[in-house]
């Protein structure tokens, strides 16, 4: 089972986001009701180079460009997911400004009919993500700018 990340925007996704490492859909079909969550009108599926989300997150204490311990292919792989991450906090930094918040919400394959567990509101003046980047199922993340 795969853990399925979500982001809406005010504006859409400009043309460069898709074609990164990082695969991105416009939400349709069966993914439908996941839009009920979101009060922007662009959402988006936004996956690791494999598809899902799973990939995605970056470790506390943790950097696969300081880890030589692994063998080459563990790593490599570790470096294309921290780097995805990376993008996908490019992303929700770049399309949060004062006047439009980005919305974030992960849940697992199939559950996207099921009810937010807990909503958020991160301030992206105050916090860096790349320092406090946690993904968890079934929390509604507002990111603003003020």
């Amino acid at each position: 089972m795969c853990k399925i990340v979500f982001i809406g925007t005010v504006e859409e996704l400009k043309d460069t986001y898709f074609k990164s490492t990082l695969y991105i859909e416009t939400v349709d079909n069966e993914l439908l009701t996941i839009v009920d969550k979101f009060e922007n009108p662009h959402v988006y599926f936004v996956g690791t180079s494999e598809e899902c989300s799973c990939g995605f997150g970056i470790q506390k204490d943790y950097n696969p460009y300081q880890n030589s311990d692994e063998d080459n292919e563990s790593l490599q792989e570790d470096k294309d997911f921290y780097e995805q991450t990376l993008k996908l906090i490019e992303i929700i930094e770049e399309n949060t400004t004062s006047q439009n918040p980005t919305e974030f919400y992960c849940c697992w394959v199939g559950d996207y009919s099921l009810p937010a567990e807990k909503i958020q509101i991160v301030n992206l003046a105050e916090v860096s993500l790349i320092e406090n980047f946690e993904i968890n199922e079934r929390v509604k993340t507002k990111f603003i700018r003020i």
